[in-house]
């Protein structure tokens, strides 16, 4: 049987009070920001809330469709539900409601003083909004780099928590910038009126299609280092040809899935995941090695936890 939590032993860590209180505060800046849009969008109405009730329901329509895409392209090595509700929560709540106050402030007392109004709003939008938000949304990337490192194993990673070895601070960095670039366009172009609108939708689009290609790639690459790494354990008996067969396609990897819960029931349904996500971890932590994202020891002590996972679901899994 599973002696351990396995999800505990892939993720690296245990979860405390700390992310609980952490999404708990993102969730609580959520509601006071949109508290704050819905009486700015009455204020501007002239005390009606229609527009405001127009407005919400299509701004937030693209969220579902955002969450689904995001969990579809992080099959292969699916991140810690942890790490993707306080990045979500970090995003929509605090560095939001931060944002809009360092926002305001610009705005009052340095563009709209030294431009206008006219010009202090567009520059504030197109230039100051993206450097101030995406600079506090992109504090919670620095965290995952520094206290949870072994989390981000390439691009995709970096796009999941929307970047990354031990010198990912230059990818950061760019990510960031590239971040802040598309948020301006964005904010000016839709400034500009239905036509600056589509120009901006069809940024997005190509943004898109490029940043699904870099998915496409990277899980590739990952395919290949569970080839590459994972037959060495073999002669171990942690894993078989079959084993190798199901783990490099999404298709086996459910089906093995669902014969695990038709034989088992849950609790060989849930020894099946643990396998299959500490032998995807196997092989990326060998990889984050060779390139020189961990040290010997760290290596060592990430792959015995890991291969320990592996044996003790293969235990349940397949009895002698």
């Amino acid at each position: 049987m599973l002696t351990q939590d396995p999800l505990a032993v892939v993720e690296g860590r245990p979860y405390g009070r700390g992310l609980i209180i952490g999404v708990a505060a993102g969730l609580g800046c959520a509601l006071i920001v949109l508290g704050i849009d819905m009486a700015e969008s009455i204020d501007s109405a002239r005390h009606s809330v229609v527009p405001f009730l127009v407005a919400l329901p299509l701004a937030l329509l693209p969220v579902p469709l955002l969450i689904a895409l995001v969990l579809l392209l992080d099959r292969l090595e699916p991140e810690p539900p942890g790490n993707l509700v306080f990045c979500f929560a970090w995003g929509a709540g605090i560095a939001a409601l931060l944002a809009g106050i360092l926002n305001t402030a610009g705005l009052l007392y340095v563009t709209q003083p030294a431009l206008g109004r006219g010009d202090g709003q567009f520059v504030s939008a197109a230039i100051g909004a993206p450097v101030v938000e995406e600079s506090l949304k992109g504090l919670v990337l620095a965290w995952l780099l520094w206290r949870r490192r072994q989390e981000l194993d390439g691009p995709t990673d970096g796009i999941i928590y929307a970047a990354t070895h031990r010198r990912g601070g230059w990818a950061l960095a760019l990510g960031l910038f590239g971040a802040m670039v598309l948020h301006g366009l964005w904010n000016g172009l839709t400034s500009l009126g239905l036509s600056g609108i589509i120009l901006a939708y069809g940024l997005l689009a190509c943004v898109l299609v490029a940043l699904i290609t870099v998915v496409v790639a990277d899980r590739r690459r990952m395919v290949a280092d569970i080839r590459r790494y994972l037959p060495g354990y073999q002669a171990a008996g942690l894993v078989s040809e079959a084993d190798l067969r199901m783990l490099c396609t999404l298709r086996e990897r459910r089906q093995a899935r669902r014969w695990a819960r038709r034989t088992g029931g849950r609790p060989l349904a849930r020894a099946m995941v643990a396998y299959q996500l500490a032998a995807t971890e196997l092989a990326l932590a060998h990889q984050r090695a060779e390139r020189g994202g961990a040290t010997p020891g760290e290596f060592e002590e990430r792959r015995r936890a890991l291969t320990g996972v592996m044996a003790s679901a293969r235990e349940l899994i397949w009895p002698c």
